[in-house]
C-alpha cells in the first residue's frame, strides 16, 4: 500500500493553507457578534453556532493538495480582519 499513489480524483483543487482558511471564515463574524452582546447565556449560544459551522466545512472527502514550502495566503475577512497563513 506504501507503493500505491493516492488517485488524483480524490484530491481537492484548494491547498490546505486554502482548507483551513475556509474553515475559519465565519469565526470574525459570530465572534464579533457575541462580543456585543450582553447576555453571557446568549454569548455562548453564538460561540455554540460558530463551531457547528466551523464543522460543516471540516468535513471534506477530498484530500487538500500536499502543502509547499514556503507557501503563504493573505486573506480579508468579512469583517476587515487580516489572516496571514504560511
Amino acid at each position: 500500500m506504501t507503493r500505491i499513489s493516492f488517485p488524483i480524483q480524490c484530491m481537492n483543487h484548494k491547498s490546505a493553507l486554502e482548507s483551513m482558511a475556509m474553515c475559519h471564515s465565519t469565526m470574525g463574524v459570530f465572534y464579533n457578534y457575541a462580543a456585543s452582546i450582553d447576555d453571557p447565556v446568549e454569548r455562548f449560544k453564538i460561540c455554540i453556532a460558530q463551531i457547528f459551522t466551523y464543522q460543516m466545512y471540516e468535513k471534506f472527502f477530498d484530500k487538500p493538495l500536499n502543502p509547499i514550502l514556503g507557501e503563504t495566503l493573505q486573506l480579508e475577512g468579512q469583517d476587515g480582519a487580516k489572516i496571514y497563513l504560511e
